[in-house]
Parts: C-alpha cells; structure tokens; sequence
C-alpha cells in the first residue's frame, strides 16, 4: 500500500506540474460556468411561470447530468498520457525494474488521476454551494 501511495503522489505531483491539467480544469470551469449560468436563466424564467421545481433540483442535477458527459471526455485526455508520457521521458524502464508490482504501479496511477478527477469535481460542487446562502 505504501508503494501505491508514493506512486500517486509522483503522479499527482506529474499532473500537477503540467500545463496540460491546467488547462483542462480552466475549460472545464469555463464550460460548467456557462452551463451553471444557463440553468439560472433556464430557472429563473421557469420560476416567473409558476414552475414547482426547487433550485437545488433543477439546477444541482441538471450540471452534475452535464457534468458526467463532461468527465468521460476529461477521462481519456487525462488517462491515456500516463503511461505515453513515461514512455516518452524513458522513465518506463525505471517505473518496471523498481521492487513494486505491475498491479501497484496501474493503482498508484489510477490513485493520481482519481485525485484529480476529485479536484475537478469539487471545483464544480462550489457553483451549486454558492447558492446555498
């Protein structure tokens, strides 16, 4: 468990470094903003209709539904340069004759990824909590 561990931080220290996941969690702000944004028009005007739905499940549901779309196309951005980029770097071959298991090796990094998936979904969890007061 120690190995998986140390492994997530290199990995979550990788992904953090580079540009790459900064501009990946700007877009997926951006496009989520937006969206957030629509739906409080979208509400706003159901609400002026008479509308019975509460804010919280119109708006809530209907970003976290835009947001799994949005996270399996972030998934495979996110995934696939895990192991092209130890290839590329040649750290692969360092990664293999380490004293750790194939299986710790995919877990830390599938550990180091979740991590970031974490952070971009807490990042959008803030747009719902904002209307809380």
């Amino acid at each position: 468990m120690n190995n998986v561990l140390n492994i997530a931080r290199c990995e979550w220290r990788r992904i953090f470094l580079s540009p790459l996941a900064w501009a990946v969690l700007a877009v997926v702000q951006f496009i989520s903003g937006f969206v957030f944004i629509n739906l409080l028009v979208q509400f706003a005007a159901a609400a002026e209709s008479g509308g019975e739905m509460g804010v919280s499940d119109y708006i809530g549901g209907s970003l976290y539904g835009f947001a799994t779309v949005l996270l399996l196309l972030i998934m495979p951005l996110m995934t696939m340069r895990l192991f092209a980029e130890e290839r590329k770097t040649g750290s692969i071959t360092l990664l293999f004759s380490a004293p750790v298991s194939l299986t710790e090796i995919v877990l830390g990094k599938f550990v180091g990824v979740l991590g970031f998936i974490v952070v971009v979904v807490l990042l959008m969890a803030l747009m719902p909590l904002s209307l809380a007061w």
